[in-house]
């Protein structure tokens, strides 16, 4: 019975995991060293900014009325050809029912500010004879369109505008 008296002693080393949570402070303190040397570097940075913008509201005003006019152009420019398109008309006929054509008829207006049509004419002729016919025709039936805006094209009171009449069997 006496021999069965010495296993109780084992217990005692058990203890020993306890030391290991001290190593995870450690790696605490290390992130705070490093946050205070970014927080220097940046007034320096700050201070900078502060007088390039004082110099770049000047230039600044003459810049938006070119990029405003810019879109003012695109945008009327998008408008037109649709407009346009609403005037391109098919070749109609018994020619143009047997031969079917198709092909491509650039157009040209001379429009003054009010969006009156001063004259117009066909700058690229197709192959066919009655697709340039039908876009002549076409071109006759536009009187008016949409006005342009001042700002637009310059400040010039009339512009020459060119567009792409396609046309295609459907």
């Amino acid at each position: 019975d006496e021999e069965a008296e010495p296993a109780p002693p084992p217990p005692p080393p058990r203890p020993l995991p306890k030391p290991r949570p001290e190593p995870k402070p450690k790696a605490v303190p290390k992130p705070v060293v490093a946050k205070p040397t970014p927080t220097p570097t940046p007034p320096p940075v700050a201070a900078k900014p502060a007088p390039v913008a004082q110099a770049a509201p000047t230039p600044a005003p003459p810049a938006p009325p070119k990029v405003d006019g810019q879109a003012l152009e695109g945008g009327y420019l998008k408008g037109l050809r649709n407009e346009l398109d609403t005037y391109k008309q098919y070749p109609t006929g018994r020619q143009a029912s047997l031969e079917r054509p198709t092909g491509e008829v650039v157009v040209w207006l001379l429009v003054d500010r009010q969006g009156r049509v001063l004259d117009s004419g066909l700058q690229t002729q197709a192959s066919s004879m009655l697709l340039n016919r039908a876009a002549t025709n076409s071109l006759r039936r536009i009187k008016q369109v949409k006005p342009f805006p001042e700002q637009a094209f310059g400040g010039r009171n009339e512009q020459r505008f060119t567009a792409t009449f396609n046309y295609s069997v459907q």
